[in-house]
């Protein structure tokens, strides 16, 4: 009987200046970094909709989204590429070097406690995940009359 392991694998992203071809190499991805994000390291962010529910019903829809992202996770992050499919998402993008000059403009407990070398930037990236997903179900719950996890 063969049993099958999940691997996970973060991207090394590199541009061939020459071709101009943007290459992105899969690395497997050790244990204790798994459950984090670390500066520097380039990630596949993705969810998908509890019950197959359509997320963007409207053009709209993908603009919010944008929105929520461009708020909440591009400050931190260099974007490479991102497909919004009507039920879920994609995002490739890269953790950046260093948060001066941006972490301060937030005013919530992850940034502060960050600021303060309480928390990790994992936890606090996951924290912006988290009010992003957050903010993206409550407006959409309110748009459409809805109740429950949208994710």
């Amino acid at each position: 009987m063969s049993t099958s392991s999940n691997k996970y694998y973060y991207f090394n992203v590199a541009l061939n200046k020459k071709t101009h071809i943007l290459q992105l190499n899969l690395i497997t991805m050790p244990r204790y970094q798994r459950d984090t994000f670390l500066h520097g390291y380039t990630y596949h962010i993705y969810n998908v909709t509890a019950g197959n529910t359509t997320l963007f019903r409207e053009e709209v829809d993908y603009e919010n989204f944008i929105a929520k992202y461009t708020k909440y996770l591009a400050p931190y992050f260099d974007t490479y590429a991102y497909c919004l499919i009507p039920n879920h998402h994609h995002i490739i993008a890269k953790v950046k070097e260093s948060f001066l000059g941006i972490i301060d403009q937030e005013d919530t407990i992850a940034s502060k406690n960050y600021i303060e070398n309480k928390i990790t930037e994992g936890d606090f990236l996951e924290n912006q995940l988290s009010r992003m997903f957050s903010s993206i179900s409550i407006a959409y719950n309110n748009k459409y009359k809805r109740k429950g996890p949208l994710f």
